[in-house]
Order: structure tokens, then sequence, then C-alpha cells
């Protein structure tokens, strides 16, 4: 993507939920493309935590630390999408 003129708009980092590597750019058309890897496998062991497990130190975007913040245009990109209420999709 970088090669192609479309710089990374977040990442590399790691997220805390899933565990995976990740890299995050916008194409052409606006749409965000999430690049991941070694996204975690849970099994019947595995412990579901909540949101409040997964906090930062401030100014830290990644598990890593190393993320810098979000692009504005990966903002914009992200808030293109509607999602529609579960309610309002029946």
């Amino acid at each position: 993507m970088v090669d192609h003129g479309y710089p990374i708009a977040w990442g590399v980092g790691r997220h805390g939920p899933g565990d995976n590597v990740f890299a995050y750019f916008v194409d052409p058309f606006g749409v965000v493309i999430e690049y991941a890897a070694e996204v975690l496998q849970v099994d019947d062991s595995y412990r579901v935590r909540g949101p409040l497990e997964w906090t930062w130190p401030p100014g830290r975007t990644d598990h890593w630390g190393i993320a810098p913040p979000k692009t504005e245009a990966l903002k914009h990109a992200q808030l293109a999408v509607p999602f529609a209420s579960a309610r309002a999709a029946l």
C-alpha cells in the first residue's frame, strides 16, 4: 500500500482484544483496510474481559505503545460507514 501512495493511517501496532498485529490504510474510495496477523485463537479456557480492562496509559493507542494516533483521514473514513442497530435491520 505504501509503495502505491497509500500511507499507514494507523499502526503498525498490536490490539488488546485479539492480540493481533495491525496496520490500517484508507483506500482510494475512502474505505478503511486493516491488515492483521497473529489473531488470538480462543478456546473454552479463555477469560473474556470487559472494556475497562482494555485501557492504555495516556497517549498510547495500542498494546505496544508504538503506534501513532489515527490520522484524520482514517477517523473520517471510519465515521463515513453508518451502522444500523439490530432493531433497524429487522
